[in-house]
């Protein structure tokens, strides 16, 4: 793999040497919104099990 650099004798002429360059904020902003989604999709999913169990009155204390 070639990073296209001959000389490092001009920094200044250097630009990015890395893939996908100016996507950092785009791409940093959709994992935030997915990791948000997910914990809105886990909180839900938890709510309806307990929902369920409690329905169910599965593993609680024995009815007075």
């Amino acid at each position: 793999m070639n990073t296209g650099l001959d000389s490092f004798a001009d920094p200044a002429n250097i630009t990015v040497l890395y893939p996908f360059a100016g996507t950092e904020v785009p791409l940093a902003i959709i994992g935030f919104i997915l990791w948000m989604a997910w914990h809105v999709v886990t909180a839900r999913e938890e709510n309806r099990q307990w929902d369920e169990l409690d329905r169910d009155d599965v593993g609680g204390p024995p009815a007075a």
